[in-house]
């Protein structure tokens, strides 16, 4: 990567985790990428003004969870800078896990994205999830350091009095079709979500073998191709995610709420073949389909709010608990 194209890259991270920060800094400036953490703020400089220009300067951000950092109030405030700032600019915010973080405590602003699994500390599995990063790294923006002056000319007012009612009513158009969509969208939609709703069925029937044991993992296989259909994440004896897979490649998430010991929905989170979630579905209790956000782009692009109905019923209640 050429030092004039370098990816600026944002690291935030909790206190404890500085050992596991300072290697992955170590490694992204090995690879000419351009990192920004609170380490290399200088003595006597403004440390929320530094912080607040780096997150508006990057191209993209990387947000280290731990049990220490979704604790931390500071962790917390640059999440939400960061994802403020990816709701109006073009921002690669990209969460790695260092360590195993309950669901409940993942900011819910990241809770519908994907993220890197760097909790296995062996060699080969920090190496792959290293591997992992960097290639969601490089699909960032990448802007020179020193861009070139625009060169101004003169032109005669009136062309420049219809170019810029011409663009005007362009924005206006465009915005009018990015929030109500066309006609094609929603089958297209229906037809990725139907998909879904299919592979949960298969899952479910496949279930009623019986629950797994607690704090665990189990995988769903089609015992006639032998396809990685879906896990099933436990946590604190409840059922928390469901990852829906196709060619080994993760499709689509569902993440359950949960209000005490009741379960009260669902979040479908759906993932392009790069691994940027595209479109989310809402649930309620009763599986029928409370909102749906359509972003084409990625979730840090523009995105539509759209009506439908649909439903996707929850996981019975053996199974959602674990006694």
């Amino acid at each position: 990567m050429s030092p004039v194209f370098q990816t600026e890259v944002f690291i935030a991270y909790g206190r404890k985790d500085h050992l596991f920060v300072e290697w992955l800094v170590r490694r992204l400036k090995a690879d000419d990428f351009h990192t920004r953490w609170d380490r290399e703020i200088p003595p006597g400089a403004n440390w929320p003004k530094t912080l607040r220009k780096w997150i508006n300067d990057c191209d993209a951000a990387v947000l280290v969870l731990s049990p220490d950092s979704v604790q931390s109030d500071d962790f917390n405030d640059e999440v939400m800078a960061v994802t403020e700032r990816a709701r109006s600019e073009s921002l690669h915010v990209i969460p790695i896990v260092c360590e195993s973080v309950e669901p409940r405590d993942v900011p819910l602003r990241l809770a519908s994205l994907q993220w890197v699994d760097f909790r296995d500390h062996s060699r080969s599995a920090r190496t792959a999830a290293y591997k992992q990063l960097v290639n969601r790294l490089q699909s960032a923006k990448e802007t020179p350091l020193q861009p070139a002056r625009t060169r101004w000319h003169r032109v005669g007012l009136r062309p420049l009095l219809l170019s810029v009612v011409a663009l005007s009513l362009a924005g206006i158009i465009g915005l009018g079709a990015a929030r109500l969509g066309t006609s094609d969208d929603l089958p297209r939609l229906r037809r990725i979500q139907q998909s879904i709703v299919d592979l949960d069925e298969r899952v479910r029937n496949l279930a009623a073998a019986g629950p797994p044991a607690p704090d665990t993992q189990r995988a769903y296989v089609d015992s006639r191709t032998g396809e990685h259909l879906a896990t099933d994440v436990w946590s604190g004896g409840r059922l928390t995610w469901r990852m829906f897979f196709r060619d080994k490649q993760l499709i689509a998430r569902d993440t359950f709420e949960f209000s005490g010991d009741t379960v009260v929905g669902k979040t479908r989170t759906h993932f392009d073949p790069q691994q940027r979630s595209f479109l989310t579905d809402r649930f309620a209790q009763n599986g029928v389909l409370i909102d749906k956000l359509d972003c084409p782009g990625g979730m840090t692009a523009r995105c539509v709010t759209r009506v439908d109905i649909m439903s996707s019923p929850l996981p019975p209640p053996w199974l959602i608990f674990y006694r």
